[in-house]
């Protein structure tokens, strides 16, 4: 029987205050250490992304992983708000870094976790920082050998659809020499669009692709293929759901 709007927006709320009390207490009794100790920030993250998913009321299912050995530019659809969460679980306790709208960074408890994380923070709207940005994820990659997680919309999609892909996420892999790893998820549309004010707990499904070279490819092809590479992983996850 379907929930009045009411009791939607109600749990909602509940569920809002369970992880920011989560997210609080973390705070409290984890942020120094993670400060002293940077080893155990992403491991720590990776945990604590799985239990706001859990309080959220989100069941995540993971097919496929990101290997191991090397460093990868990866990359997926963008649908819903725990985004943040998902790419921290798949990133699998190592090392990564994602661009992330800078007024995520002011979010009370939530936002102190994510400067641990070392972020790039733009402006999805203006589009402010983004060229300083790939730059900085350039860096990243080639420096501190690290994964760089991002969606190239660019912004949560509104329809449920895959948006336009924009090009800047793929000149990172290429100046980078790194390969992209393609993950689709589906369900998390479901859960929270960007334009309903409640969420509806249920199961997540993200499907994780092959690394794809960059070699012999310019930021427009490479662009187009890794767009079909994550349509194909939705269609994988969503034939799960």
């Amino acid at each position: 029987m379907r929930k009045p709007l009411f009791f939607r927006y109600l749990e909602t709320y509940i569920r809002y205050i369970m992880m920011i009390f989560v997210l609080m207490v973390c705070n409290i009794l984890l942020l120094i250490p993670c400060y002293l100790f940077s080893n155990i920030i992403y491991p720590t993250w990776t945990t604590l992304s799985k239990v706001c998913l859990l309080i959220l009321g989100v069941k995540i299912r993971i097919i496929g992983k990101i290997p191991k050995e090397g460093h990868y530019v990866v990359v997926g659809n963008h649908t819903t708000f725990v985004d943040i969460f998902i790419i921290a679980i798949i990133g699998d306790s190592r090392k990564g870094s994602v661009f992330i709208n800078k007024r995520l960074l002011n979010i009370p408890f939530l936002g102190t976790w994510l400067k641990l994380l070392k972020p790039i923070p733009i402006n999805p709207t203006t589009g402010c920082g983004v060229r300083k940005g790939i730059e900085k994820a350039i860096y990243f990659i080639n420096n501190e050998n690290i994964n760089f997680f991002g969606f190239p919309e660019g912004t949560r999609t509104i329809n449920g659809e895959i948006s336009n892909f924009k090009p800047g996420m793929f000149d990172i892999a290429i100046k980078s020499n790194v390969d992209v790893i393609p993950f689709g998820s589906a369900g998390s549309f479901e859960f929270k669009p960007k334009n309903r004010g409640w969420i509806k707990p249920g199961k997540i499904i993200v499907y994780i692709g092959n690394p794809i070279s960059t070699q012999g490819k310019n930021r427009e092809e490479l662009c187009l293929s890794i767009k079909n590479e994550v349509s194909f992983c939705v269609k994988k996850a969503e034939a799960l759901l």
